[in-house]
C-alpha cells in the first residue's frame, strides 16, 4: 500500500477549511466553562451546604464519566427537558449538534477548571482581603482588584494545558453530526479508503493549533508573571497590598 500523495494535496485545503468551525467550538466551550468553573470556584468559598453537594455531584460526574459518554446523555437529555418546559414545541428534536458539543465540553471543563480556581483562591493569603476591607474596600472591589488578578496567575499554567486538551477534544463533535475538522476528514477517508492520509493530516493541523496556542500562553504566562511579585496600590489596579511596610515598624 503507497501513500497517496496526490489525495494528501487535495485534502488538505478541504480539511482545513473547516478549522474555523473547531475553533469556534473551542473557544465557545472555553468561555462557557470559564464563566462555569469561576462560579463554581466561587459558591463552593461560600459554603452553602445544599449547593457544595450539588457541586460535589456534578464534579464527580464530569471527573468519573467519559466525556463521549457525557455528550451521548445530552443529546438524548436536553431534547427531554425542552420538550417538558414547551410541550408543544419541537425545538428540542432541532437543536444543532454543535450547541450540544459546545455545551458538553464546556460544562465539562468548567467542573475541573472550578478545581484549578478553587485552588488558586486557597493560594491566596488571607490578610491581603482583611487588609483591603479594612481600608474600605467592597467585597467585589477585594475580587476585581486583588483576589481575581492573584489567581489568574497562579491558574494560569493550569488552564494552559486544559484549553490544549479542549481542542483536542473537539474532535468528539463528529460523533453529534458537526462538520469540523475530523469529521470532514473521516468523510473524504470513507471515499477512497485514504485513512492513514486523512489522520497524518489531521495529526499536522492539530500539532500547529497546539504549538500556536502553547506559544501564546507561554508569551502570556511571562507577562503576567511579572505581576506575582509585585507590590502595587494604584486607583485603577492592586494586586497587592503593602502590609509589609506595617510589620517591619
Amino acid at each position: 500500500m503507497s501513500f497517496n500523495l496526490d489525495y494528501v494535496q487535495r485534502a488538505f485545503p478541504q480539511i482545513l477549511s473547516y478549522l474555523p468551525v473547531t475553533l469556534a467550538i473551542t473557544f465557545s466551550a472555553e468561555i462557557l466553562a470559564l464563566l462555569s468553573g469561576l462560579g463554581i470556584a466561587m459558591l463552593k468559598r461560600r459554603k452553602i451546604p445544599v449547593v457544595r453537594q450539588i457541586i460535589a455531584v456534578f464534579a464527580s460526574y464530569c471527573r468519573a464519566v467519559p466525556t463521549l459518554v457525557q455528550l451521548f446523555v445530552a443529546i438524548f437529555l436536553f431534547p427531554k427537558i425542552v420538550t417538558l418546559i414547551y410541550p408543544a414545541d419541537e425545538f428540542g428534536t432541532l437543536i444543532p449538534g454543535i450547541v450540544y458539543a459546545v455545551i458538553t465540553l464546556g460544562m465539562n471543563h468548567g467542573s475541573f477548571i472550578s478545581e484549578i480556581f478553587g485552588a488558586a483562591f486557597d493560594s491566596i493569603d488571607n490578610g491581603q482581603t482583611e487588609a483591603a476591607y479594612s481600608v474600605g474596600m467592597t467585597k467585589f472591589q477585594t475580587l476585581k482588584r486583588i483576589v481575581l488578578p492573584q489567581a489568574a496567575v497562579v491558574a494560569l499554567p493550569n488552564l494552559t494545558s486544559l484549553f490544549l486538551s479542549l481542542v483536542q477534544e473537539t474532535s468528539l463533535a463528529a460523533i453529534v453530526g458537526v462538520r469540523e475538522i475530523t469529521s470532514v476528514g473521516i468523510n473524504l477517508a470513507d471515499l477512497g479508503y485514504d485513512f492513514l492520509e486523512t489522520y497524518i493530516i489531521l495529526t499536522l493541523i492539530y500539532e500547529v493549533c497546539s504549538f500556536v496556542f502553547g506559544r501564546i500562553f507561554r508569551t502570556l504566562e511571562r507577562r503576567v508573571g511579572a505581576f506575582k511579585y509585585r507590590a502595587a496600590a494604584s486607583g485603577k489596579r492592586l494586586y497587592r497590598i503593602p502590609v509589609k511596610e506595617e510589620n517591619a515598624q
